[in-house]
């Protein structure tokens, strides 16, 4: 699992106080990798996402240097090319949202918590997609009407991403814990399923995992679990 950072932070952040994934790689045995994007003077943002206004001609290649770090880690640790997964956080879950988007994608399945975009065009196949995003989020709006990477909101993305991958035009729609609703898009092509975690008035974090309520990294190690690149 490579975990993608926020552009706020680092990889020591986005292991050990937002997602908190090593906990989880311990338990079900499987690696994770925390990447760290190259910060770019003057802007702030970490990871140079094509397609995006944030994107830099002149910035680093991070869709090359993802591919790179996969390639890397899976010949040293002999990783399963068909378990490949993303996942990442704000500025991270676009990247992912964004390397799900091209031609060979690197990964099986991507998770954006608190940033899922639909990039336009979408060169690749179907990719099972999750999301999970606070209803109450001032940065990354769950209605849309942010920033001008952030103009439509999550449950659009989450149902653009429902017609690319050829799903069902109806979703189910059920509660997951106390104040977390999931809204599914099954039938789809590829098996890939589409599915969005809205978690009532969280504002821009990685959820907390509660006992006996929302835990988001175990709801992301299942999705992740039930898909293998086809």
């Amino acid at each position: 699992m490579v975990n993608l950072h926020g552009s706020g932070a680092t990889p020591a952040v986005q292991e050990e106080q937002a997602s908190r994934m090593d906990a989880t790689a311990d338990a079900h045995g499987f690696l994770v990798v925390y990447p760290q994007g190259a910060r770019r003077t003057g802007s702030g943002f970490a990871w140079n996402i094509p397609g995006t206004p944030t994107w830099s001609a002149s910035g680093p290649d991070d869709v090359a240097f993802i591919r790179q770090l996969v390639a890397t880690v899976s010949a040293e640790r002999c990783v399963a090319p068909d378990r490949v997964y993303g996942t990442g956080f704000s500025g991270g879950a676009r990247m992912v949202s964004q390397l799900a988007c091209e031609v060979d994608p690197p990964f099986a399945a991507v998770a954006a918590v608190g940033g899922l975009r639909a990039p336009s065009p979408c060169r690749a196949g179907p990719v099972p997609v999750l999301a999970i995003h606070g209803t109450a989020d001032a940065q990354n709006p769950y209605a849309g009407h942010g920033q001008p990477y952030w103009t439509y909101g999550v449950p659009e993305a989450a149902r653009r991403w429902a017609v690319h991958n050829g799903c069902g035009r109806t979703a189910t729609v059920r509660t997951e814990a106390p104040g977390v609703t999931e809204t599914a898009f099954h039938g789809c092509r590829g098996s890939a399923d589409v599915e969005l975690y809205s978690v009532l008035g969280k504002g821009h974090q990685w959820p907390p995992a509660h006992p006996g309520g929302f835990a988001p990294n175990e709801v992301i190690w299942r999705f992740f679990a039930a898909h293998r690149r086809r």
